[in-house]
């Protein structure tokens, strides 16, 4: 990904796509010709039983308030006849299942499944900056004529309304800085953008308040025979967890950075009175991991976990 020039009222970026491959997918309605289009550094994309198409999600700084607008070209495009493109799966009836069931009407279509090469996501804030999601799709898929469109290169542009004077930021020394600078595509830029400690109209209304304390936490969930916690997330933003806050690793110095996992659950953690599935609306998401320079690579009294 490449920052171009930008201006007070653009974010320009070009984004090179790594070549894609074709993989063979086994137990997928259709036999051995169906395939999943796999490009380094995507996901999967679209709605179980469509077509699986990748997708990765960038995030733009952009001014405090006004609209957003992404329009996108593409280059490099390679098309493909006669692909079979797996469906994106399902969970299944049983636990730890999947299944490839096919949509009648996604596979109908003689339309475009992703006819746009960027979109907006949706634009919400990080903690002190206004961000934009800008959806990636480096390649298309016309189902009824089994034609897959794969793409080189895209050229994104986000327009944004002029900022004008923002003010002196909320937080001159932003705890977060170094978040800001591993995520956001336009980082400087985006710094002449933080939310201002002026109450002004249009910025106090839509931006979240900072968390003030790690001690928010409700941490004191633990499942007993288990090495995992219930950690209770009262407000959208950053959470920092810190060594000290996670009694299940009370003693150990020992813990493994590359074995901690986050889950989340939306909404109430409440099982549906239907369902079988206790685990079944977990999604796994990152963990940020702030060390100091110990070379042990344990999750110790030295290491934070900043949770987004």
């Amino acid at each position: 990904m490449r920052l171009l020039p930008s201006g007070p009222e653009s974010v320009h970026f070009i984004v090179e796509i790594p070549p894609a491959r074709l993989e063979s997918v086994a137990g997928v309605p259709g036999g051995p010709a169906t395939v999943h289009l796999a490009v380094e550094g995507y996901g999967d994309g679209g709605n179980p039983g469509e077509p699986a198409l990748p997708q990765r999600v960038v995030h733009i700084a952009v001014p405090p308030s006004g609209e957003v607008r992404v329009r996108a070209v593409a280059s490099g495009v390679e098309v493909r006849e006669g692909i079979d493109l797996a469906p994106l799966p399902r969970r299944g009836e049983e636990p730890d299942s999947w299944s490839y069931a096919r949509s009648p009407e996604a596979y109908a279509s003689r339309s475009s499944r992703s006819p746009e090469r960027a979109e907006l996501g949706g634009v919400s804030w990080l903690r002190n900056q206004r961000v934009a999601e800008v959806v990636l799709w480096p390649a298309d898929y016309e189902p009824a004529y089994a034609r897959l469109s794969i793409y080189r290169r895209i050229e994104v542009e986000v327009q944004v309304s002029p900022a004008g004077e923002v003010g002196p930021p909320l937080e001159p020394k932003d705890p977060f800085e170094e978040v800001y600078r591993g995520a956001l595509v336009n980082y400087e830029q985006g710094r002449a953008w933080r939310r201002s400690a002026e109450n002004r109209p249009g910025l106090s209304e839509v931006a979240p308040q900072p968390f003030a304390s790690p001690a928010e936490l409700d941490a004191g969930h633990v499942f007993a025979g288990r090495k995992w916690v219930r950690i209770a997330i009262p407000r959208t933003g950053f959470y920092k967890v810190e060594f000290g806050d996670l009694p299940m690793f009370a003693g150990s110095d020992t813990v493994s950075l590359d074995s901690l996992r986050l889950f989340t659950w939306p909404g109430f953690p409440v099982v549906p009175e239907r369902s079988f599935c206790d685990s079944c609306d977990y999604r796994e998401v990152a963990i940020g991991i702030i060390d100091d320079g110990n070379p042990c690579n344990c999750f110790n009294s030295g290491h934070d976990a900043r949770l987004g």
